[in-house]
């Protein structure tokens, strides 16, 4: 299953996949969700400033943990939509 952090750049290693469309402070895209980082692209994304960026992350879950998450969002569901 995956899921979406929010990563400090300098924590991001290079083959990780971007979650999101990274933008400048001008709303200008550098990249694009989807977008596998390379180190040259990690290195030009601290050159313009960018401190964080989300990325996917593959979660390994158990029978048990997925079975409890999906009852979660089950119950969730039953109480918007009564």
């Amino acid at each position: 299953m995956k899921s979406v952090r929010l990563v400090p750049l300098e924590q991001v290693e290079a083959g990780m996949r971007l979650a999101s469309d990274v933008c400048d402070d001008n709303r200008y895209p550098l990249l694009s969700a989807g977008t596998e980082l390379k180190d040259s692209l990690l290195a030009s994304l601290a050159r313009r400033g960018v401190k964080q960026v989300q990325v996917e992350v593959e979660e390994q879950l158990t029978d048990e943990e997925r079975s409890a998450r999906r009852e979660a969002a089950s119950r969730r569901l039953d109480a918007l939509f009564r």
